[in-house]
């Protein structure tokens, strides 16, 4: 697994070809007076949707944590946030997830190039290779969750499952 830091914002996620118009700290997507940045640190849930040029991305709020993409044991992408962890386990543990509990609201983004990207906020989509990573995925609308896993005192993850829309979830 490649895991990711910030430079102490937010990660966004979402479609590759939407994002290719996110400009971080650089400028607006929108044609606004916030820079793209600082308009996703304005998010304060879990996971909320922000505009970029005419498409959706996914802004991961709450704490800048480590992050990384996998897929999950019914090898749907998903995407893991370190809150922490005091006890050593191998990255492989994340695969076979259970007891994950639903801690906010679910979003909706398409994502239709088939292209899912994390990425640093403060990071123009140009500085992907450096400040990001992207899989593939199944181009379609997808549901995007924010669940939680703990071991008290042990470890204590953010999950983000990314559900197609009409496909078994």
């Amino acid at each position: 697994m490649k895991w990711l830091n910030t430079t102490g914002g937010s990660f966004i996620c979402g479609d590759a070809e939407v994002a290719s118009q996110w400009m971080g700290v650089f400028g607006s997507s929108q044609e606004l007076a916030f820079n793209d940045y600082e308009r996703a640190c304005e998010i304060s849930e879990y996971i909320e949707v922000i505009q970029c040029n005419n498409g959706l991305l996914a802004v991961l709020g709450d704490e800048p944590l480590q992050s990384a993409f996998f897929c999950n044991a019914d090898k749907k992408p998903c995407v893991v946030r370190l809150v922490y962890r005091k006890v050593a386990y191998s990255d492989s543990f994340i695969f076979e997830l259970s007891d994950i509990k639903q801690i906010g609201p679910s979003i909706k983004i398409p994502i239709w190039s088939g292209s899912l990207l994390l990425l640093d906020s403060s990071s123009p989509y140009a500085n992907l290779d450096r400040d990001g990573d992207h899989i593939n995925v199944t181009p379609g609308d997808y549901v995007v969750t924010a669940e939680k896993f703990e071991r008290p005192g042990e470890i204590s993850l953010i999950i983000h499952r990314f559900l197609r829309v009409g496909s078994s979830s």
